[in-house]
């Protein structure tokens, strides 16, 4: 997910809510209103992982490198982050006519009532400047969403959150759903390598600030707060790695 700035203070937020299909008992739409943030622990995990737990998610996130995964306790689904780069995102600059772009990973974790906030420094030159993402559950702890912001010293032309995340492959049954016209279902299966990019609001794009993933019968939303948003969706079809054949 990739936001646009025009200014050097940056600040958005996105929300993951999960949906778990499979197993799980069905919900008046009432029934998941913000009426609270239900029981959250944040706790440390295998090789100094932080973490959000609550009784429907569990979040957890190495300060290693900002690799993270979510598991939907109903259904025993687990969501990752991206596949081919161990990161949380990725920040793109502007200045004196180039625009690099660097990694959030190496997170400095502090926890806070009731999440966690991540603290990056992705200039190369040693440097205070930041990058701070707040990660807290919502929704009775069926939702997490992610509030970022930049300091004023970070020329930022574009940030990505969820970079390359919550990955489906056509082993799971897996499907993004995007709000474009009549709505646009795109199959893991399609044996096709391609990216495509959806702005929020923009002919062809997203007409509401949402997409949807589903995989072995479970389902995670994602939605934003921001007119600038750019939703991109990627195809490939690795002949290395993990995902070979899957």
């Amino acid at each position: 997910m990739d936001t646009k700035s025009t200014s050097g203070l940056l600040a958005c937020c996105c929300s993951v809510l999960i949906l778990g299909l499979a197993g799980a008992t069905a919900l008046p739409a009432g029934a998941i209103a913000a009426d609270g943030l239900g029981q959250n622990t944040s706790s440390s995990g295998p090789v100094g992982e932080a973490s959000i737990e609550t009784p429907y998610i569990r979040f957890s996130i190495s300060p290693r490198d900002g690799q993270y995964k979510i598991v939907d306790k109903q259904s025993k689904v687990q969501w990752n982050s991206n596949p081919f780069h161990a990161r949380l995102g990725e920040i793109t600059l502007n200045g004196a006519g180039q625009k690099p772009r660097l990694p959030l990973g190496r997170p400095e974790i502090r926890r806070v009532d009731p999440g966690l906030e991540l603290t990056f420094h992705p200039l190369l030159e040693p440097s205070p400047a930041w990058v701070r993402v707040l990660i807290r559950p919502l929704d009775n702890g069926k939702t997490l969403e992610f509030r970022y912001a930049s300091s004023p010293d970070i020329p930022v032309e574009s940030i990505r959150l969820l970079d390359q995340a919550f990955w489906v492959t056509d082993h799971e049954r897996g499907y993004i759903v995007v709000p474009t016209r009549m709505g646009q279902l795109i199959p893991a299966d399609s044996g096709k390598a391609f990216k495509e990019t959806f702005d929020t609001y923009d002919n062809e794009g997203c007409d509401m600030e949402m997409l949807g993933v589903v995989k072995r019968g479970a389902g995670l939303l994602v939605t934003w707060d921001d007119p600038y948003v750019e939703a991109e969706i990627r195809s490939t079809l690795p002949s290395v790695g993990p995902l070979v054949g899957r």
